[in-house]
């Protein structure tokens, strides 16, 4: 009985951070609150951007590199394998002396 992915798109909705995949499955959501409240429930946790507080953003590992190496390379390896990123070019971050400035303006000829 739960509504279908993308359902109820065309209605109006509050101003949210866009792009959203959490936009196709939102009339679902929406009606399992429904139900989780209707039974009870006062609090849900749904795990929506939880990893952006407890995983350390990656260009942490960039000074780490520098502090302690081999942390730096332990962290790195990990964000490797989640992410497949290739080797030359996570050995190229790495160890790069670019500034943040540098990369920024660098990165706005790529946009």
């Amino acid at each position: 009985e739960l509504p279908a992915c993308f359902a109820g798109l065309d209605e109006p909705r509050p101003p949210l951070e866009e792009p959203s995949c959490l936009l196709r499955d939102r009339a679902i959501q929406r009606r399992l609150a429904g139900e989780l409240r209707g039974r009870g429930a006062v609090l849900r946790l749904s795990g929506h951007g939880g990893d952006h507080v407890v995983v350390p953003p990656v260009s942490y590992l960039h000074g780490l590199l520098r502090r302690s190496p081999r942390a730096a390379l332990r962290q790195t390896a990990g964000f490797r394998a989640r992410g497949r990123w290739p080797l030359a070019a996570t050995a190229r971050m790495l160890l790069s002396r670019r500034s943040y400035s540098a990369w920024l303006t660098a990165a706005r000829g790529h946009l």
